[in-house]
């Protein structure tokens, strides 16, 4: 049976897994990045979780039979990350050369959103040989996404598609980091709802939401919940773009499932309710609607799953 590590490498912390051929895991463990330490230094920190994991699962080294890393960033030609704007010095780094040098092992490198995707679509939320088709949604500090086609992940002819966080939603809207205007992540993650309510706080607006420094994602849902008028708008407006990206992405893609991730994804039926209920507002009528829209299963380890997932897909025997 075949043994793939996953890593998924993010600003604070690396967090790994040992995982068998039928994406059980085995062994998982996190230690801290140290990325003021430099590219270099933070492919040591890679390299030693992943001989970490190996040692915690008893596993002979060249038994791993291959490692998957989920990083931030756009990828280049040859596994070179382009850019990572949490890990400092990280522009046009080898990743891909570097982590096979240091480990001996082969490597496969993926979008950390990428990686998250298809970790819920191997052994997660759509889990099961009738999901083929599935995009994931994660909403936290911005939008990230990934979308699986005929039971393969989809990154486009230039390693640059599924960019979901930034389909434009509002074409005057409000400016994206990325540099384009409206994108969704600007409206439906996880900050922007929590950066809505604060807005509208500062502007005077009543509410049980009183300090401005307190204000959450997670706290605008809950006064939503309590009949908060306020935070119940900044509620719905989010949930009516994010449906609305919905239909938009059924009518590209066409998939069988839906998977909402991240941070608000914790608030549940709060979220999902209203989202299906835009989606089935705003979608066609040509035919019935054959998609599920669904929470994800796996959070936080579905990036070093979906990373051990790949290395198997492109690596394994």
């Amino acid at each position: 049976m075949g043994h793939y590590i996953g890593l998924d490498l993010g600003g604070t912390n690396i967090k790994g897994g040992l995982l068998d051929e039928a994406g059980t895991t085995v062994a998982q463990r996190s230690i801290p990045t140290e990325s003021h330490g430099g590219p270099g230094h933070v492919m040591d920190r890679l390299n030693t979780l992943a001989r970490q994991l190996a040692d915690d699962a008893t596993l002979e080294w060249d038994r791993v039979d291959g490692i998957g890393v989920g990083t931030p960033g756009p990828l280049g030609d040859g596994d070179v990350v382009l850019s990572a704007p949490n890990l400092p010095g990280w522009k046009n780094v080898p990743l891909g050369a570097g982590m096979t040098e240091r480990t001996k092992r082969p490597v496969a490198i993926v979008n950390d959103a990428d990686a998250a995707a298809f970790g819920e679509f191997w052994t997660g939320a759509g889990a099961g040989e009738s999901i083929q088709h599935m995009i994931l949604l994660t909403l936290g500090t911005g939008i990230g996404g990934g979308v699986i086609i005929n039971g393969k992940l989809f990154s486009g002819a230039h390693r640059a598609g599924a960019e979901l966080g930034h389909v434009i939603v509002e074409p005057q809207g409000r400016p994206c980091g990325c540099g384009q205007v409206g994108c969704i992540e600007r409206y439906a993650s996880a900050s922007a709802v929590a950066n809505e309510a604060k807005r509208r706080l500062g502007a005077g607006e009543a509410s049980s939401l009183t300090s401005i420094d307190e204000v959450s994602c997670r706290a605008v849902f809950e006064a939503a919940e309590a009949g908060d008028a306020m935070a119940l708008s900044v509620v719905e407006e989010a949930c009516d773009k994010l449906g609305t990206t919905c239909v938009n992405l059924v009518r590209i893609f066409d998939p069988q499932m839906i998977v909402f991730g991240g941070g608000m994804a914790h608030a549940g039926d709060a979220l999902l309710s209203r989202v299906r209920a835009t989606f089935d507002r705003r979608t066609w009528h040509v035919r019935e609607e054959r998609v599920t829209l669904t929470l994800a299963t796996l959070f936080n380890d579905a990036g070093f799953i979906g990373a051990a997932g790949m290395a198997r897909a492109e690596l394994g025997a």
